[in-house]
Protein backbone atom coordinates (compact mmCIF):
# COMPACT_ATOMS: atom_id res chain seq x y z
CA UNK A 1 0.00 0.00 0.00
CA UNK A 2 1.20 3.60 -1.22
CA UNK A 3 1.65 6.24 1.75
CA UNK A 4 -1.32 8.17 1.60
CA UNK A 5 0.50 11.63 1.81
CA UNK A 6 1.84 10.45 -1.65
CA UNK A 7 -1.57 10.58 -3.30
CA UNK A 8 -1.96 14.49 -2.69
CA UNK A 9 -4.20 16.46 -0.65
CA UNK A 10 -8.00 17.47 0.13
CA UNK A 11 -8.90 20.58 -1.60
CA UNK A 12 -12.22 22.50 -0.37
CA UNK A 13 -14.98 20.95 -2.35
CA UNK A 14 -16.03 22.56 -5.53
CA UNK A 15 -12.38 24.36 -5.72
CA UNK A 16 -11.13 21.88 -8.86
CA UNK A 17 -10.70 23.22 -12.25
CA UNK A 18 -12.90 20.50 -13.55
CA UNK A 19 -15.44 18.39 -12.73
CA UNK A 20 -15.29 14.29 -13.29
CA UNK A 21 -18.95 12.73 -12.61
CA UNK A 22 -18.44 8.91 -11.57
CA UNK A 23 -21.28 6.92 -12.25
CA UNK A 24 -22.13 3.19 -11.43
CA UNK A 25 -20.10 1.92 -14.37
CA UNK A 26 -17.42 4.44 -13.81
CA UNK A 27 -13.66 2.01 -12.83
CA UNK A 28 -10.76 4.90 -13.84
CA UNK A 29 -10.52 8.27 -14.11
CA UNK A 30 -7.23 10.68 -16.37
CA UNK A 31 -6.07 13.62 -14.27
CA UNK A 32 -3.11 14.87 -14.40
CA UNK A 33 -0.13 16.02 -11.73
CA UNK A 34 -0.84 19.27 -10.05
CA UNK A 35 -4.69 18.99 -11.40
CA UNK A 36 -7.11 19.84 -8.32
CA UNK A 37 -10.34 17.77 -9.60
CA UNK A 38 -13.76 17.88 -8.46
CA UNK A 39 -15.25 14.54 -8.31
CA UNK A 40 -19.39 14.30 -8.16
CA UNK A 41 -20.62 11.30 -7.06
CA UNK A 42 -24.49 11.29 -7.25
CA UNK A 43 -25.16 14.87 -4.92
CA UNK A 44 -21.93 14.55 -3.23
CA UNK A 45 -18.63 16.68 -4.01
CA UNK A 46 -15.24 16.21 -3.44
CA UNK A 47 -12.63 17.47 -4.22
CA UNK A 48 -8.59 16.05 -4.83
CA UNK A 49 -5.43 17.89 -5.18
CA UNK A 50 -3.32 16.00 -7.20
CA UNK A 51 0.16 17.29 -6.00
CA UNK A 52 1.16 13.41 -6.15
CA UNK A 53 4.66 11.99 -5.75
CA UNK A 54 6.74 11.81 -8.71
CA UNK A 55 6.74 7.89 -8.81
CA UNK A 56 2.88 7.80 -8.48
CA UNK A 57 1.38 6.99 -11.95
CA UNK A 58 -1.74 5.43 -10.49
CA UNK A 59 -4.05 4.18 -6.92
CA UNK A 60 -7.58 3.41 -6.09
CA UNK A 61 -9.23 6.83 -6.31
CA UNK A 62 -11.21 4.87 -3.14
CA UNK A 63 -8.20 5.68 -1.00
CA UNK A 64 -8.69 9.37 -0.67
CA UNK A 65 -12.46 9.24 -1.67
CA UNK A 66 -14.48 9.83 1.39
CA UNK A 67 -15.54 6.57 3.48
CA UNK A 68 -18.58 4.58 1.50
CA UNK A 69 -18.59 7.26 -1.21
CA UNK A 70 -17.45 4.96 -4.11
CA UNK A 71 -19.40 1.76 -4.50
CA UNK A 72 -17.01 0.13 -6.64
CA UNK A 73 -12.83 0.47 -7.31
CA UNK A 74 -11.80 3.55 -9.36
CA UNK A 75 -8.39 3.57 -10.33
CA UNK A 76 -6.97 7.22 -10.85
CA UNK A 77 -4.47 7.46 -13.66
CA UNK A 78 -2.00 10.30 -12.81
CA UNK A 79 -0.10 11.82 -15.76
CA UNK A 80 3.40 13.57 -15.20
CA UNK A 81 2.80 17.18 -14.02
CA UNK A 82 3.88 19.29 -16.68
CA UNK A 83 6.26 21.40 -14.49
CA UNK A 84 8.40 18.18 -13.92
CA UNK A 85 9.14 17.35 -17.53
CA UNK A 86 12.17 18.77 -18.95
CA UNK A 87 12.61 21.62 -21.26
CA UNK A 88 12.12 21.41 -24.44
Amino acid sequence: MMRRDLLGSPAAAGSGARDIVIGAETRSVHVTGGEVINFVVGTTVFSWNFDVGTNVYSFPLNTVAPDTLLAQTVTAYVATDPRYLPAP
